[in-house]
């Protein structure tokens, strides 16, 4: 449960998150700034398109051929199963939870809402 459907979602999300919502060219310059410099086209492709394409069909794939878990020829109980899903639901469930937590903490602090999603200048010299 925990390995597989969680992990793969929670990829999923991750690259959602970094490229197409803080977006690519803002992790680009980060990258530029940590490493001296900037990924090339081929990179950029991979993380904006292919990867989050491949992890989808990955995840898809995986829910398709997916079966309940036994012990070689026995079967689980519906409460362990339902156990397991409480698992998978509890590692996925802090990402918006946290996102959450960040945007209220933010807009209570007085820089607004929408600031989690902007790089900030602490760490950042732009070159």
């Amino acid at each position: 449960y925990g390995a597989s459907i969680s992990v793969m979602l929670i990829a999923i999300f991750e690259m959602i998150a970094i490229m197409w919502i803080y977006g690519f060219k803002n992790f680009g310059e980060d990258m530029k700034c940590m490493l001296g410099f900037a990924p090339n086209i081929y990179f950029q492709a991979c993380w904006v398109v292919i990867c989050p394409l491949l992890l989808t069909c990955i995840f898809i794939a995986a829910c398709v051929c997916w079966t309940q878990p036994s012990y070689g020829g026995i079967q689980y109980p519906d409460w362990a199963h339902g156990i397991g899903y409480i698992l998978v639901v509890l590692s996925v469930i802090q990402i918006p939870l946290w996102l959450l937590v960040t945007i209220v903490s933010a807009a209570m602090g007085g820089r607004g809402a929408l600031s989690v999603f902007r790089t900030t200048n602490q760490w950042l010299t732009k070159t």
